[in-house]
């Protein structure tokens, strides 16, 4: 992460995870008039724990979140136990089985139920 403040050096950030920490990232593919997913709604699952991302296309002043994929730390579980999309017109694609930790899954609005 890089951040810039007025007068001063910018500042880099980096941030090495240990290992065994696990992350899944999941990348949409919209319909094409919004091929990003934006104003969805991203839910992963692993445990007890249930992670939420809406998708937007900005983020604050001068600040950018990346909209082409999403990434959700897993901690020590080896897999996410299912990840669930809501697109914008309220269509839901749910993925049951188990994601492995460390890939990256693409999920499509034309496969939405």
């Amino acid at each position: 992460m890089l951040i810039t403040t007025n007068g001063s050096a910018p500042k880099l950030f980096r941030l090495d995870a240990p290992d065994g920490v696990g992350w899944v990232q999941i990348r949409l593919e919209g319909p094409d008039s919004n091929r990003q997913g934006i104003g969805s709604l991203v839910e992963v699952f692993s445990g007890d724990r249930r992670q939420r991302w809406y998708v937007t296309g900005s983020g604050s002043y001068l600040t950018q979140s990346a909209v082409d994929r999403h990434t959700f730390g897993l901690g020590a579980a080896s897999a996410a136990d299912s990840v669930r999309i809501v697109w914008p017109d309220g269509r839901g694609v749910v993925r049951t089985s188990p994601v492995a930790a460390g890939s990256t899954l693409t999920l499509k609005y034309s496969e939405a139920p």
